[in-house]
């Protein structure tokens, strides 16, 4: 994993919890938290300008940096 990745999820578990994360088919890194801190983790990737859309189950999968 890379290491600034790994600094950014350790910033995320502190305001949220997840029960998964990984890397989808293309490569991206998601993470999958919980409903109840879903938003939580959302507004986190927002105030940080990092992109990343929600599928089906949940997973916010992160693109790149605006």
């Amino acid at each position: 994993m890379d290491a600034e990745l790994a600094d950014l999820l350790m910033e995320l578990w502190a305001v949220c919890v997840t029960k998964s994360c990984c890397q989808d088919e293309g490569g991206r890194a998601y993470v999958t938290p919980t409903r109840e801190t879903r938003a939580a983790a959302e507004a986190w990737l927002v105030e940080r300008g990092i992109l990343f859309e929600v599928d089906e189950r949940g997973r916010l999968h992160l693109s790149t940096l605006r």
